[in-house]
């Protein structure tokens, strides 16, 4: 017998041979910022774009080792250098940063340059990677969103971002807007930015903690150390939640009979995981600690004096 369960959704299915209950487990605490940072790359390829508010943009994509990751960084100090002579360079003394619009974007960037991304952006289906040079376009829209933060220009968050973003696509994606309400895709940019931030405040693009670091190195002959910019680097959180599934064993023609001894094989969509187990004296086992996906559950072996149920269901 074969059936298949969503840990996505938390739900008590009643079936004729198998119940599942799917329950949360403890969340995980969030990692400490370090006190230095390295920059381990530099990249420019010639992307610059116009900005009303901010002038002339020229953009760098930037990683710098964060707690032991490469982590994307942004200029904090418009006007001052950046570029790849500094690479190897370190900056340190951290200040938090609190302001919820740049968390949200910062976190909206790393979760969908990196592929990580909560449960709750998996069910809402907002849960795609970009490519790289959408990248490219999307640390535009999140370095100037930084940009206008310490430049005071945040005070309307949505139109900020939402200019903002227009200006990346005309610029950089050879489009023609002209107004944050105008429509691209079937959205305006006002609402696109509306509805990104409004999931940021749900903590659908997870936890972000955000530091501006200042820099600490020697400065190169390209870059001296006085005309280096401060970086914002920020290290996403996703707390995955985990989940158990319960198999309960039923005599099919008195339900109130459970029958142990049950060989069962559970497996993920994915092929990430699989397992077999045998239900307790109790007629039930639990499999704990499962990610949130779809599994199948396959009877290999009934119990003695009974026969699988071969007739193919799905659920």
């Amino acid at each position: 017998m074969r059936k298949t369960y969503s840990a996505l959704t938390r739900m008590t299915a009643l079936l004729l041979v198998l119940v599942c209950v799917l329950g949360l487990l403890p969340a995980t605490a969030l990692a400490a910022n370090p006190s230095t940072i390295k920059m381990d790359d530099c990249a420019y390829s010639g992307t610059k774009y116009d900005s009303p508010a901010l002038g002339e943009c020229y953009m760098h994509q930037m990683h710098f080792n964060y707690n032991g990751k490469s982590t994307m960084g942004f200029c904090a100090e418009k006007g001052k250098g950046m570029g790849w002579s500094l690479k190897g360079h370190t900056w340190g003394n951290p200040k938090p940063i609190s302001d919820p619009t740049v968390k949200t974007m910062m976190a909206y960037f790393y979760a969908h340059s990196t592929g990580v991304f909560t449960d709750q952006a998996k069910a809402l289906g907002v849960d795609d990677v970009w490519n790289s040079d959408y990248t490219w376009t999307m640390n535009s829209w999140t370095q100037a969103v930084v940009w206008r933060y310490k430049a005071g220009l945040l005070s309307d968050p949505v139109v900020a971002c939402a200019e903002e973003l227009l200006c990346v696509y005309n610029n950089l994606e050879h489009t023609n807007y002209s107004s944050i309400d105008d429509e691209m895709d079937g959205r305006s940019f006002r609402d696109r930015a509306q509805y990104i931030l409004d999931l940021g405040a749900q903590g659908v693009w997870g936890e972000c903690e955000v530091y501006e670091y200042a820099y600490s190195g020697p400065g190169s002959s390209y870059h001296p150390s006085n005309d280096v910019q401060a970086v914002m680097v920020g290290e996403l959180n996703v707390t995955r939640e985990k989940y158990s599934l319960t198999i309960k064993k039923v005599d099919s023609t008195n339900p109130n009979k459970t029958l142990p001894g049950a060989r069962f094989l559970v497996a993920s969509e994915n092929g990430a995981y699989s397992k077999e187990v045998v239900t307790g004296s109790d007629g039930t086992v639990t499999v704990p600690n499962l990610e949130a996906g779809t599994y199948a559950v396959t009877e290999l072996e009934a119990p003695e004096g009974y026969e699988i149920d071969n007739r193919a269901t799905r659920s």
